[in-house]
């Protein structure tokens, strides 16, 4: 159960430290070579045009996700991992139009949506991790809505 939905509020100090370095880690790679990886991923003729090799750079952008995700579900579970990993990105796209917007909104849906959870999960007395899951699935739908709004 503990590997499935984890215990986000019993996360050790240890724990919260080892996760924090290897998103910043995480993160200053991927400041540092944001063109890179999105030549790989989005244009690799591009990318081969341009001299950069998509193998090594796909693969280097797979190990540094299957890193902070294997590390992500040991600690808070695969249920909040894979909500994480996918619906901020889903609602993102719903809501944007250019890559860069993508990505800011996506990080800021993936930080105020399971923050909110954690107050609701606080204040309504449910469990962190499902409360924080279940905002993040509810962000997706609004998103949907939001962006057809703006784009009618």
């Amino acid at each position: 159960m503990h590997l499935l939905f984890g215990n986000l509020l019993t996360v050790s100090a240890g724990h919260a430290v080892a996760l924090a370095g290897i998103a910043v880690l995480t993160i200053a790679i991927h400041v540092l070579f944001t063109q890179r990886f999105l030549l790989a991923t989005f244009d690799p003729e591009a990318a081969l045009v341009a001299g950069v090799s998509t193998h090594r750079w796909l693969l280097l952008l797979n190990l540094l996700v299957g890193v902070a995700a294997a590390t992500a579900v040991q600690h808070i579970g695969a249920l909040l991992t894979f909500a994480l990993l996918t619906l901020p990105a889903m609602g993102a796209l719903l809501l944007t139009t250019s890559v860069r917007a993508v990505f800011a909104t996506a990080a800021g849906l993936g930080i105020l949506l399971p923050s909110l959870g954690l107050a609701a999960s606080f204040y309504l007395d449910l469990p962190a991790g499902p409360a924080a899951v279940a905002l993040l699935a509810a962000g997706v739908p609004i998103a949907a809505i939001a962006g057809h709004r703006r784009s009618g």
